[in-house]
Protein backbone atom coordinates (compact mmCIF):
# COMPACT_ATOMS: atom_id res chain seq x y z
CA UNK A 1 0.00 0.00 0.00
CA UNK A 2 1.25 3.28 -0.85
CA UNK A 3 0.18 6.48 1.35
CA UNK A 4 1.08 10.04 0.75
CA UNK A 5 3.18 10.06 -2.34
CA UNK A 6 3.58 13.20 -4.16
CA UNK A 7 4.35 16.70 -3.67
CA UNK A 8 4.03 19.36 -0.58
CA UNK A 9 4.80 22.18 0.16
CA UNK A 10 6.60 23.35 3.75
CA UNK A 11 5.54 25.87 6.27
CA UNK A 12 8.69 27.80 5.19
CA UNK A 13 7.08 27.53 0.99
CA UNK A 14 9.97 25.05 0.24
CA UNK A 15 9.57 22.30 -2.39
CA UNK A 16 8.90 18.61 -0.99
CA UNK A 17 8.40 15.52 -2.03
CA UNK A 18 7.33 12.83 0.67
CA UNK A 19 6.86 9.20 -0.54
CA UNK A 20 5.56 6.63 2.14
CA UNK A 21 5.42 3.08 1.74
CA UNK A 22 3.87 0.50 3.68
CA UNK A 23 5.89 -1.69 5.72
CA UNK A 24 4.71 -5.94 6.28
CA UNK A 25 3.49 -6.17 9.44
CA UNK A 26 4.68 -8.15 12.62
CA UNK A 27 8.79 -6.96 11.58
CA UNK A 28 10.31 -4.54 13.94
CA UNK A 29 12.10 -1.97 12.30
CA UNK A 30 14.09 1.23 13.13
CA UNK A 31 15.27 3.40 10.12
CA UNK A 32 16.63 6.83 10.25
CA UNK A 33 19.07 7.55 7.68
CA UNK A 34 20.13 10.91 6.45
CA UNK A 35 23.35 12.62 5.71
CA UNK A 36 25.97 13.44 8.52
CA UNK A 37 25.63 16.83 10.33
CA UNK A 38 28.84 18.20 12.13
CA UNK A 39 26.70 17.29 15.69
CA UNK A 40 26.81 13.68 14.51
CA UNK A 41 30.09 12.79 16.42
CA UNK A 42 29.91 14.00 19.73
CA UNK A 43 26.15 12.28 19.94
CA UNK A 44 27.77 8.98 18.82
CA UNK A 45 30.62 9.07 21.10
CA UNK A 46 28.29 9.92 24.10
CA UNK A 47 25.97 7.04 23.21
CA UNK A 48 22.95 9.53 22.62
CA UNK A 49 23.20 7.95 18.57
CA UNK A 50 23.97 5.05 16.79
CA UNK A 51 25.71 4.73 13.46
CA UNK A 52 25.18 1.83 11.92
CA UNK A 53 28.32 1.07 9.15
CA UNK A 54 26.65 -1.05 6.23
CA UNK A 55 30.09 -1.97 4.29
CA UNK A 56 29.74 0.82 1.79
CA UNK A 57 32.78 3.26 3.08
CA UNK A 58 31.44 6.28 0.57
CA UNK A 59 27.60 5.59 2.12
CA UNK A 60 29.16 5.03 6.11
CA UNK A 61 30.94 8.39 5.87
CA UNK A 62 28.34 10.53 3.90
CA UNK A 63 25.26 9.09 5.62
CA UNK A 64 23.76 8.71 8.85
CA UNK A 65 21.93 5.54 9.34
CA UNK A 66 20.54 4.95 12.90
CA UNK A 67 19.12 1.61 12.38
CA UNK A 68 17.78 -1.24 13.99
CA UNK A 69 17.62 -4.47 13.44
CA UNK A 70 21.56 -3.68 12.12
CA UNK A 71 21.84 -6.73 10.48
CA UNK A 72 18.38 -6.38 8.87
CA UNK A 73 19.33 -2.35 7.61
CA UNK A 74 22.58 -3.93 5.96
CA UNK A 75 20.02 -6.14 3.61
CA UNK A 76 17.58 -3.45 3.62
CA UNK A 77 19.81 -0.58 2.50
CA UNK A 78 20.78 -2.28 -0.80
CA UNK A 79 22.41 -0.48 -3.86
CA UNK A 80 19.23 1.09 -5.24
CA UNK A 81 18.09 2.27 -2.24
CA UNK A 82 21.96 3.83 -1.46
CA UNK A 83 21.90 5.39 -5.28
CA UNK A 84 18.53 7.02 -4.35
CA UNK A 85 19.71 8.68 -1.21
CA UNK A 86 23.11 9.71 -2.94
CA UNK A 87 21.58 11.57 -5.62
CA UNK A 88 19.96 13.93 -3.25
CA UNK A 89 21.78 16.64 -1.44
CA UNK A 90 18.63 16.84 1.59
CA UNK A 91 17.28 13.62 2.04
CA UNK A 92 16.18 11.10 4.90
CA UNK A 93 14.58 7.57 4.64
CA UNK A 94 12.49 7.10 8.27
CA UNK A 95 10.02 4.73 9.38
CA UNK A 96 7.12 6.31 10.66
CA UNK A 97 3.91 5.14 12.22
CA UNK A 98 0.87 5.98 9.83
CA UNK A 99 -2.65 5.39 10.71
CA UNK A 100 -1.75 1.95 13.25
CA UNK A 101 0.63 1.31 10.93
CA UNK A 102 4.57 1.07 10.13
CA UNK A 103 5.82 3.03 6.67
CA UNK A 104 8.97 3.63 5.35
CA UNK A 105 9.29 7.15 4.23
CA UNK A 106 11.23 8.92 1.47
CA UNK A 107 11.76 12.83 2.14
CA UNK A 108 13.58 14.76 -0.57
CA UNK A 109 14.04 18.58 0.04
CA UNK A 110 12.34 19.28 -4.12
CA UNK A 111 10.27 17.91 -5.97
CA UNK A 112 10.72 14.71 -7.87
CA UNK A 113 9.88 14.57 -11.43
CA UNK A 114 7.44 12.24 -12.58
CA UNK A 115 10.22 9.90 -13.66
CA UNK A 116 11.95 10.15 -10.14
CA UNK A 117 9.37 9.49 -8.16
CA UNK A 118 8.04 6.74 -10.01
CA UNK A 119 11.83 5.08 -9.68
CA UNK A 120 12.00 6.42 -5.99
CA UNK A 121 8.59 4.37 -5.05
CA UNK A 122 9.94 1.31 -6.84
CA UNK A 123 12.86 1.08 -4.44
CA UNK A 124 10.90 1.94 -1.43
CA UNK A 125 8.38 -1.06 -2.27
CA UNK A 126 11.53 -3.00 -3.14
CA UNK A 127 12.81 -2.18 -0.01
CA UNK A 128 9.80 -3.23 2.05
CA UNK A 129 9.32 -6.47 0.12
CA UNK A 130 12.28 -7.46 1.13
CA UNK A 131 12.09 -7.26 5.19
CA UNK A 132 9.97 -10.20 5.31
CA UNK A 133 13.28 -11.99 3.07
CA UNK A 134 15.67 -10.45 5.38
CA UNK A 135 13.69 -11.65 8.77
CA UNK A 136 13.54 -15.41 6.91
CA UNK A 137 17.18 -15.19 6.57
CA UNK A 138 17.49 -14.48 10.26
CA UNK A 139 15.35 -16.75 11.20
CA UNK A 140 16.72 -19.46 9.46
CA UNK A 141 20.15 -18.77 11.07
CA UNK A 142 19.07 -19.75 14.37
CA UNK A 143 17.69 -22.53 13.66
CA UNK A 144 19.13 -25.70 14.98
CA UNK A 145 19.63 -29.37 13.49
CA UNK A 146 18.54 -31.56 16.94
CA UNK A 147 17.74 -34.52 15.45
CA UNK A 148 20.19 -37.62 14.35
CA UNK A 149 21.63 -37.70 10.49
CA UNK A 150 18.98 -40.36 9.55
CA UNK A 151 15.90 -38.44 10.97
CA UNK A 152 16.94 -34.47 11.18
CA UNK A 153 14.57 -32.14 13.48
CA UNK A 154 14.91 -28.54 13.72
CA UNK A 155 14.84 -26.46 17.05
CA UNK A 156 13.31 -23.18 16.48
CA UNK A 157 13.98 -22.46 20.11
CA UNK A 158 16.81 -20.12 19.41
CA UNK A 159 14.75 -18.39 16.73
CA UNK A 160 12.53 -16.76 19.28
CA UNK A 161 15.48 -15.72 21.27
CA UNK A 162 16.69 -14.09 18.23
CA UNK A 163 13.41 -12.28 17.44
CA UNK A 164 13.46 -10.73 21.36
CA UNK A 165 16.91 -9.54 20.56
CA UNK A 166 16.20 -7.95 17.34
CA UNK A 167 13.25 -6.72 19.26
CA UNK A 168 14.74 -5.14 22.18
CA UNK A 169 17.47 -3.79 19.78
CA UNK A 170 14.52 -1.75 18.04
CA UNK A 171 13.62 -0.54 21.18
CA UNK A 172 17.10 0.83 22.12
CA UNK A 173 17.54 2.74 19.13
CA UNK A 174 13.71 4.04 19.20
CA UNK A 175 14.37 5.38 22.87
CA UNK A 176 17.70 7.24 21.81
CA UNK A 177 15.39 8.87 18.74
CA UNK A 178 13.06 9.98 20.99
CA UNK A 179 15.45 11.42 24.20
CA UNK A 180 16.89 13.69 21.59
Amino acid sequence: MLRGTGYERTSSDRQCTEIDVQLPRGYALSLYVRRHEWTDPYLIERGAMVDVEIGDPAFDRAFLIEAAPAQIARVLLDDSVRRLLARHPAVSLTTESLDGRSVVRLSVLTWLSHDALAAAIDVLAGLSARLRDAYAAVDASALRDTGSPYRPQLDDAQVDAQRAALAREVAVVARLRSMR
